[in-house]
């Protein structure tokens, strides 16, 4: 039977089956049979009709609409149909829990459709010839009115039915013209979609508000085609699978994350009566499809806003032999007219072709809402295709025939994103996703990088970063995976608001715009104020001019040249006691008179004209003399004797033909001369300030004086602003007194405070490192070079902790790439390493050689040592910062041999054969000239001219580094203990064991301290011994009763923490091998040592990395972070705290952090320099725990980190992780990490805010200081602190993805607290007893 339009479809089955249910609102319980949805139409008919007689004012615009803004229900059922038998198309924006959306949506809909009937709209944009009815009216009129006529229809098949709103969760949303002849399709065929499983029986929910029109009367539709009653029910899906077991709803139509969302614990919850489900909007991956089939009929329908039912699956499942993924079968209806179109041609209908799905007939959309006419939303050429005479729709679906009337789904035509110079489908990559095990939905974003957003199912199955590791290789090393507690979703369709998804990614760039924005701004204001001195240092010098020239004024016009002497000054003094340049002040002479600066100043601007000249060469020649050879100044010093009897351009020339000179013939400081003026004039406004300032507030005659000529020129730098204010609001006695999982206590006046917890944690992942053996195992064989555990999978799982090449960091790379060198003779770069996305890739990357020569692999470096010997390495202090290492050795050592190891330790290693510079007066002073241009640059504009001028400046001047040959080097003799009276220990500190004792026998031993590498050797035992040296007396004694210790410590111009499992890797093989040569252990015990997972090279490749020669990097300056100006800006009050661990919480923390395998010793990665790294959760009501895991991960893994701008210290939270070497060191050994002292006072200085030092001293013993944090925070911050990071880590190892903003409501006290925690206070006190009795003096490693 053929219908005109919906309305009389209705018509129909109020006659066959007129006492059937046809509604019910499951907020009120009313329900209509469909003879009452009838009545009720037609006398809503008969209000309306005298208003709708004549519809659409303007010829050829689409008919304006009856705007409904009813709450869904019978009335507004009625009044929809009422509407349709007069012709009236419907629009309808009812109740939805977004009000801000809502309202929006009114007012478009009011302006774009101008609608001649509004029912229920309480907005004040509807035209002025727009006739509004309330509720009221319409219920009035259902129960009093009168019925219209039964006249003819008024309406034909493609007649608008609807105007509905595309849900606008992945771009703006579009108004989409529906026609009757689209409802009418949907009724004939949706027989052929269920296959006699839905009657006039059944109940079929109706959630979706009409907000998403196309879903809201689609879900009407089902209900219609088969006569059976449909529910409206509020859109709320957590009340959904209540109201469904209520109403004993049969039929259920949604997407298929809306469907997860009411039913999280699968189809086993599902009630009884639900026994058919349709899914659209969404792809429903096949891992949700198959438990559902088993329980209900399951239906997938490919349909749209423009397109209605067309294409539907009963979720039988196609393997797809190219990719091995699994996939629905998609059937087409049987009169639908489709095809596939590629390249613009269309394909036949044969298996293995792949196409856009065009569409024509009865199931598309007229078309858009387009400036007032119904058309395409975009050109022609976009959204239509032609065929044959017939205008086909353009869907953007791609599909593929696989066999005769069944297809497969192949993403969106505008899913292409590009990444790495191609596209990609993240159709397709988010399909691959979902496919993971463990993942509960997923959501891709394009742009510069991929953003992937997922969620997982509550109970994983496998490792929790075994996910993250597949989901990373899916989504490729650049992109970011962020894992949620739940994705955005509309509040109408319930599909993933992609929108919103984006909003919280621009909203982190607005964050770090403003967080730029506010560090240019501090760079600006302090730059201004360092550049205010320049005029001061300007009228100092015309001042002494002026003195020095008798108040002659014909004197100023030497000024220019004065400035140009001044630096020339400024360097020769620099290298005698006359100008200390040291930021110490260790000149006691100039507290009570003139700084420095001053003395320069004054100098030049007394000194006669006519001996100008004679200075400034005299000074070129003195810088020659100092950092050459004395017989180059020769030529300079003959001239400035000379000069003063010429006149003053011939002086001028010969001062430029010096410098040009010395430019012509190639040497290790070539451009010293040049760059002097312009280091000079960048480091002397600071260096003029702090010297100033320093000296006023230590004079206080000066003070007056001086106060009042500076506030005239000097622009005062910017004060730092507290960040925080934070309040504890008691939360801190609460948790001080807590029976909680986590308990804190106090201890050492309140300085330190003690975390357990309650019970020991049991990680619910424990098969972390059988999934790693299972992955090396399944290794190709292709990769298994050499034998055993030389395979390139053993070795990626030392170096990483995983086979999987994607997660090596640059770190492990390095760790790698030196692994193969060793073990496989086989040479690959880091670059390399990190290019390869799997081992047989990185396998074709690996060259044969015999021995990695770093010398012949920079060769130009090479050539350089040979030739000069100098370096310019960034330097620090090396008495005040070294790093050292003691290790305990079960064994007896042999001097001897050991001493044989340590020479070649040191001529292997070029960084422990340097010297100490010859430039220290420079040191300081050039670090602050390198952290204000890295000033002017952040703040001024970029030029490539200048900066490569710099940056030869800079290198020209910066402090030389001596470096000897190996055959040249002197030998560093092993320090050992003197023997006295036959003891190696004071008798008075027999209570300490020889553990806690060693440190202070060390800090004896190594004064003072040798450049840049020592190393000692010490055995301790109780009691006396007879022999003529330690060494002797302790191998006299039993060896039980002996301890054996190695010391070494490099300075940390060239190491760090970690370099010490590098240099050991060396130093412990060389020992090993030299015992061999004298008939020591034996070949096994070799064997047993195996390559550490730290590289051998480390200490090379930083001083390599070190020689930034010009032209080597774009700007090597700013690879390094200057904390010479920190001072100036950032330094404010501070608190002090120091906090124990107990071992189950440092247990719990190992295992949460998902090192797998032979790699879960090393939990924390390093990195060699000061870097920073952006770590923003997003949004915290959605991120987990594994999500502020995964940003700093992926940020390590993309090498997403950058060398700290100047002043930005202040701005960030510092943290320096120092790992023990637990796992690398060979048996018998063990290194043994000195504990710190226990802070002693609450307030210290921050430069910060919030300083972090983490140290392991053992497997599971960590030493956990807050350096500082801001005052402002208050006392009881630390308390808080503690606490919740303790429950963090427990969160970690038990609900990883549970929210990263844990339960903060109060903490469970109890009175049987308080000797739980007066006996920690205990413990705690006894610790630091012991801490502060072994320490007795000495530097931290």
């Amino acid at each position: 039977m053929d219908f005109q339009g919906l309305h009389c479809y209705i018509d129909h089955l109020a006659v066959v089956q007129p006492d059937v249910p046809a509604s019910l609102e499951a907020r009120t319980g009313a329900s209509w049979s469909y003879q009452q949805l009838h009545r009720a139409s037609l006398r809503v008919a008969a209000l309306l009709a005298p208003l709708l007689a004549e519809n659409g004012d303007i010829k050829g615009r689409p008919p304006r609409p009856a705007a409904l803004g009813l709450p869904r229900g019978n009335a507004w059922y009625a009044c929809c149909y009422a509407c349709w038998r007069l012709g009236v198309p419907v629009v309808a924006n009812d109740e939805m829990p977004d009000k801000a959306s809502q309202a929006q949506r009114a007012e478009r809909l009011a302006k774009e459709l101008r609608p001649r009937v509004a029912i229920g709209f309480a907005t004040k944009s509807m035209p002025n010839d727009c006739v509004s009815f309330s509720m009221e009216h319409i219920l009035a009129a259902i129960e009093t009115g009168t019925e219209a006529s039964k006249s003819g229809p008024l309406t034909g098949p493609d007649s608008v039915l609807l105007y509905t709103y595309t849900g606008g969760t992945t771009k703006h949303s579009k108004c989409v013209v529906v026609s009757h002849a689209m409802a009418l399709w949907e009724l004939q065929n949706y027989h052929i979609v269920m296959q006699g499983h839905v009657s006039s029986a059944d109940r079929v929910l109706q959630f979706t508000s009409a907000y998403w029109g196309a879903a809201a009367f689609g879900q009407i539709d089902i209900a219609l085609a088969f006569g059976a009653c449909v529910v409206f029910s509020d859109p709320e899906a957590e009340k959904l699978a209540p109201l469904i077991a209520k109403h004993e709803i049969s039929v259920l139509g949604t997407v298929p994350s809306l469907l997860r969302a009411t039913y999280p614990g699968g189809p086993e919850s599902k009630a009884p009566s639900l026994k058919v489900i349709l899914t659209w909007g969404e792809a429903l991956s096949v891992k949700v499809s198959k438990p559902w089939r088993k329980v209900c009929f399951l239906v997938d329908l490919l349909i749209a806003s423009e397109y209605w039912l067309a294409l539907y699956s009963h979720c039988d499942v196609y393997r797809d032999p190219a990719t091995g993924r699994e996939k629905h079968l998609l059937i087409p209806l049987p009169k639908l007219q489709m095809h596939l179109l590629n390249d613009g041609l269309v394909l036949p209908n044969a298996p293995g072709n792949e196409g856009e799905m065009i569409l024509t007939g009865a199931t598309v959309s007229p078309g858009y809402i387009t400036d007032g006419f119904i058309g395409p939303s975009e050109s022609t050429e976009h959204s239509d295709y032609v065929h044959q005479g017939v205008r086909y729709l353009r869907t953007r679906d791609k599909l593929r025939w696989v066999s005769a009337k069944r297809l497969v789904y192949c993403g969106r035509t505008g899913s292409l994103a590009k990444k790495g110079g191609q596209f990609v489908d993240l159709e397709e990559l988010s399909e691959r996703l979902q496919a993971l095990p463990g993942m509960l939905s997923c959501a891709i974003l394009g742009g510069e990088r991929l953003e992937a957003f997922c969620t997982l199912e509550e109970e994983l199955t496998i490792p929790l970063q075994r996910v993250q590791k597949e989901a990373q290789k899916i989504c490729g090393p650049t992109a970011r995976v962020h894992f949620r507690t739940q994705l955005p979703r509309h509040p109408v369709t319930g599909k993933v608001d992609r929108l919103q998804l984006q909003a919280q990614l621009d909203t982190l760039l607005q964050r770090e715009l403003t967080y730029e924005e506010q560090k240019r701004w501090i760079q600006r204001q302090m730059l201004r104020a360092y550049c205010s001195w320049y005029p001061v240092a300007l009228l100092y010098l015309v001042w002494a001019t002026l003195v020095g020239g008798f108040l002659d004024l014909k004197s100023l016009w030497s000024i220019p040249l004065r400035l140009l002497l001044l630096p020339y000054m400024w360097g020769a003094l620099a290298y005698t006691p006359l100008l200390p340049l040291s930021s110490k002040r260790e000149r006691a002479a100039y507290e009570s008179c003139i700084c420095p600066p001053e003395l320069l100043l004054i100098l030049v601007g007394v000194l006669p004209s006519f001996l100008l000249c004679t200075a400034q060469v005299w000074a070129c020649a003195l810088l020659v003399c100092v950092r050459r050879e004395r017989v180059a100044a020769l030529p300079m010093l003959a001239v400035g004797v000379v000069s003063p009897f010429l006149p003053l351009a011939t002086q001028l020339s010969l001062c430029g033909g010096c410098i040009i000179w010395d430019l012509m013939f190639p040497h290790d400081d070539r451009f010293l001369l040049p760059s002097l003026p312009l280091c000079f004039y960048l480091v002397l406004p600071k260096w003029l300030g702090d010297e100033l300032t320093w000296h006023l507030e230590k004079n206080f005659l000066r003070r007056r004086l001086k106060d009042l000529l500076i506030r005239f020129f000097i622009i005062p730098k910017i004060p730092w602003a507290a960040s925080w204010a934070w309040e504890d609001h008691g939360h801190s006695f609460s948790i001080l007194d807590s029976v909680g999982p986590v308990r804190v206590a106090k201890g050492n006046s309140g300085l330190s405070l003690a975390v357990e917890f309650s019970e020991e944690i049991q990680v619910p992942c424990a098969r972390r490192a059988a999934d790693v053996d299972e992955h090396a195992s399944s290794a190709s064989p292709s990769t298994a070079v050499g034998d055993g555990h030389g395979t390139l999978a053993t070795l990626v799982a030392r170096a990483g902790g995983d086979p999987s090449m994607l997660c090596l960091d640059s770190l492990q790379a390095t760790v790698l790439a030196e692994l193969i060198r060793k073990e496989l003779h086989q040479s690959i770069s880091v670059a390399d390493v990190l290019r390869s996305q799997s081992l047989q890739e990185m396998q074709q990357r690996c060259e044969p050689c015999e021995e990695v020569n770093y010398e012949e692999e920079h060769g130009d470096l090479a050539s350089h040592i040979k030739k000069c010997e100098t370096f310019r390495v960034f330097l620090l202090q090396f008495p005040r910062h070294p790093v050292d290492w003691c290790l305990r050795v079960d064994a007896p050592i042999d001097l001897h041999a050991f001493q044989r190891a340590v020479d070649r330790c040191v001529a292997q290693h070029s960084a422990l054969r340097t010297s100490e510079t010859p430039d220290e007066a420079l040191r300081d002073t050039m670090d602050k000239a390198a952290a204000l241009w890295q000033l002017w640059r952040a703040v001024g504009r970029r030029s490539d001219c200048w900066e490569r001028v710099m940056a030869s400046a800079l290198f020209a001047l910066w402090p030389r580094t001596r470096v000897a040959r190996s055959e040249e080097a002197p030998r560093l003799e092993v320090r050992v203990p003197p023997l006295v009276d036959g003891r190696v220990r004071d008798p008075r500190w027999d209570w300490a064991s020889h553990d806690q004792y060693i440190h202070s026998v060390f800090d004896d031993l190594l004064k003072p301290r040798r450049w840049p590498f020592d190393v000692a050797v010490a055995p301790l035992f109780h009691g006396t011994a007879a022999g003529h040296s330690a060494i002797e007396a302790a191998l006299s004694k039993p060896a039980s009763e002996v301890a054996w210790y190695i010391y070494c410590s490099i300075t940390h111009a060239y190491s760090d923490g970690l370099s010490g499992q590098a240099l050991f890797a060396d130093l412990l093989r060389f020992y090993h091998e030299e015992r061999e040569t004298q008939g020591g252990p034996s070949s096994a015990a070799k064997e047993e040592l195996g390559p550490t997972p730290e590289p051998l090279a480390l200490l090379q490749r930083r001083l390599w990395r070190s020689l930034c020669k010009p032209g080597n990097l774009p700007e090597p300056n700013d690879d390094l972070y200057h904390e010479s100006i920190c001072d100036d800006w950032g330094r404010r009050a501070g608190q002090s705290r120091r906090i124990y661990f107990h071992p189950n919480v440092t247990r719990t923390l190992r295992l949460a952090s998902c090192r797998d395998g032979p790699g879960q010793g090393q939990m924390v990665g390093f990195l060699s320099e000061a870097r920073l790294i952006a770590v923003d959760a997003g949004d915290l009501a959605t991120a987990n725990i594994w999500e502020v895991h995964k940003l700093i991960d992926s940020a390590r893994l993309a090498r997403d980190w950058r060398a700290p701008e100047p002043f930005e210290f202040g701005l960030c939270v510092y943290v320096n992780i120092v790992s023990a070497m637990v796992d690398s060191l060979p048996p018998g050994y063990r290194h043994l990490v000195r504990e710190a002292a226990p802070p002693s006072r609450w307030y210290s200085t921050a430069y910060s805010h919030l300083n972090l030092r983490i140290d392991q001293l053992q497997l599971d013993d960590w030493d956990f200081r807050i350096f500082h944090h801001d005052s402002a925070w208050g006392w009881d911050w630390p308390t808080n602190f503690a606490h919740d990071l303790a429950d963090t880590v427990r969160r970690m190892a038990l609900t990883p993805t549970a929210p990263v903003v844990g339960d903060l409501g109060p903490v469970e006290r109890s009175g049987a607290a308080e000797t739980g925690s007066s006996k920690r206070s205990a413990e705690i006190e006894t610790v630091e007893r012991a801490a502060k009795l072994r320490r007795r003096g000495g530097n931290e490693g």
